[in-house]
């Protein structure tokens, strides 16, 4: 089965995080102020085989940027949000008829790509695998 998604929302009261002096010094504090508009696609492809073998496959395009908010941060990416992410996973059951019956395991993978560390942009996440 192969699914495939299109999204362009929009999202009043977004969150934000604002460093703030709550009387014990600067904290990140998440803020609720703005709007973001999040663009981009999801595709997933997912199997079952007859010898007990299944697959699922994923990838995600998103394009998230600030609409309204702060000054500095108008027009920017969300941060911590990649733009690129994707997945494998494996799974498998032994047969029916031996002895560890309906046993199974399975193992998989993500990829995320690389993010802004601040809604700023001057700072960057780096891609990883999991």
């Amino acid at each position: 089965m192969i699914t495939a998604a299109l999204f362009n929302i929009d999202q009043k009261n977004s969150l934000y995080y604002e460093v703030m002096d709550l009387g014990s010094g600067p904290e990140n504090v998440q803020v609720q102020r703005g709007k973001v508009r999040s663009r981009g696609f999801e595709l997933e492809a997912n199997t079952s085989l007859d010898n007990g073998l299944s697959l699922v496959a994923s990838y995600t395009y998103t394009d998230i940027k600030i609409t309204e908010g702060p000054a500095d941060t108008v027009g920017n990416y969300v941060s911590s949000v990649p733009r690129h992410m994707a997945s494998l996973w494996a799974d498998y059951t032994l047969p029916e008829d031996g002895p560890a019956s309906g046993f199974g395991f399975g193992a998989g993978a993500r990829f995320l790509g690389e993010s802004y560390g601040n809604d700023q942009n001057t700072t960057r996440n780096s891609a990883r695998a999991l």
